[in-house]
């Protein structure tokens, strides 16, 4: 071998081991993300800068989406935007990669709703969702998940409940896909089923993911399971064990920063205090969470505002009450609840008309198809009647082309000429 050859050799070697190196070392940050999000994106961002110096742009892309996801438990929402957008960029350089395209669109997706941007949410969502139907079970369950929660904020329920009963059905197949993906998807079928009314299995759900989560040390998960279970036991009409479960959830979200699922939860814990007039609890409880709730999530700041008011008027500053409530009905006007249904009707019209219009030319084809083979058939049976079709087809192109040429009706075109003469 020539001496270029073995120095091509080893640079081959040499670039593999980088690679491995790198994969290693991101697989033990995925492994830390929902357990400490703050450490994982230090890590996966110093991991980004090391794969994009080496050229290795697909784990630079992966490195970049890990820590996307990090600032978005984090609540860091705009920090993650430009993350996974970036993350996009590194995988267009690396020559693209299916999966890994669905994994980032889905983070991007979720981190746009959370911001209110719903009608690009909703395209990326959707996105992620056919990218992820050619590469694989995991890609599927994941950008399934992800879409259901969106479909479910923006009060399309049961399509929310069909795309996690899709992903649940799926991940029961492989051992592995479950022990994954489970603490989320019991979290957002409990939600579901809670919102359809079938409370009973709302709770049980719940306290399936609550018992995964305490199992694997899954912080978020002990969050987001703790107030799911809450949730259940309100709708059931049990607030005294609902309160300890989302004591229990905001402990667990505290010891993560701020957390994108603490504002949820403590909208919901401050609602149930005010009822059972449990005034000073529900004070803390607002005036701890709203200011990460104004800087970080828009869909549920109006939430804690409205909980806001109520501690006000409680406590007679009726003038504060009326300002947060109007604060509120502000917030949800612009990016609430409501403009999350409008842009998911809107995405739901896009989609149909473009499927309308797909038919359509379907339809066109097979016609055209269907009145040749006609013509065809009528030709052949005798002499005589294809005589007949032959001038009957003229007149009508003859005919037809000059009500077209003085645009005698709306609409009607040589296209329409065409077809009539066909048909004759």
């Amino acid at each position: 071998m020539s001496k270029s050859g073995k120095i091509s050799d080893m640079g081959m070697h040499a670039s593999s081991t980088i690679f491995h190196g790198l994969g290693e070392r991101l697989d033990r940050v995925e492994e830390i993300l929902r357990s400490d999000p703050a450490r994982a994106v230090a890590e996966a961002s110093e991991l980004e800068r090391e794969a994009g110096a080496a050229g290795a742009w697909l784990e630079a892309a992966r490195a970049a989406r890990l820590a996307g996801y990090g600032d978005f438990y984090g609540s860091r929402l705009r920090d993650a935007r430009l993350t996974f957008q970036r993350a996009l960029a590194h995988l267009g350089r690396s020559g693209g990669d299916r999966a890994e395209e669905s994994r980032i669109r889905s983070g991007l997706g979720g981190t746009l709703y959370q911001l209110g941007d719903f009608e690009r949410a909703f395209r990326e969502l959707s996105r992620a969702v056919r990218l992820a139907r050619g590469a694989g079970d995991a890609e599927r369950v994941r950008a399934l998940n992800n879409y259901a929660v969106a479909l479910s904020e923006s009060g399309r329920e049961d399509e929310a409940r069909v795309a996690i009963e899709e992903a649940v059905g799926i991940a029961a197949a492989d051992p592995v896909l479950a022990e994954r993906y489970r603490i989320t998807l019991e979290v957002n079928l409990s939600d579901s089923y809670r919102a359809l009314g079938r409370r009973d299995d709302a709770l049980v759900h719940a306290r399936a993911a609550t018992a995964l989560a305490a199992a694997s040390n899954d912080q978020i998960g002990i969050g987001t399971a703790a107030a799911a279970e809450a949730n259940a036991l309100v709708a059931l009409g049990l607030n005294a064990e609902a309160v300890e479960r989302f004591r229990a959830s905001l402990e667990a979200h505290r010891a993560l920063g701020v957390s994108i699922y603490a504002i949820d939860a403590a909208a919901e814990f401050a609602r149930l205090l005010l009822d059972a007039d449990r005034v000073d609890e529900a004070e803390r409880v607002v005036f701890e969470w709203l200011p990460a709730a104004e800087s970080v999530d828009a869909l549920k700041a109006p939430d804690l505002l409205r909980a806001a008011a109520g501690v006000h008027a409680a406590r007679g500053r009726y003038r504060e009450a009326y300002l947060a409530s109007e604060r509120a009905g502000l917030l949800e006007r612009q990016s609430g609840p409501a403009a999350a249904r409008q842009a998911a009707l809107a995405s739901v019209a896009d989609r149909s008309i473009r499927k309308a219009k797909a038919t359509r030319k379907r339809f066109k084809r097979w016609q055209d198809v269907v009145l040749r083979g006609l013509v065809e058939a009528l030709g052949e049976r005798d002499g005589e009647t294809r005589d007949h079709v032959e001038r009957t087809a003229e007149i009508v192109w003859l005919v037809g082309r000059e009500l077209a040429r003085r645009k005698a009706r709306s609409g009607f075109g040589l296209r329409e000429v065409a077809d009539l003469a066909l048909i004759a």
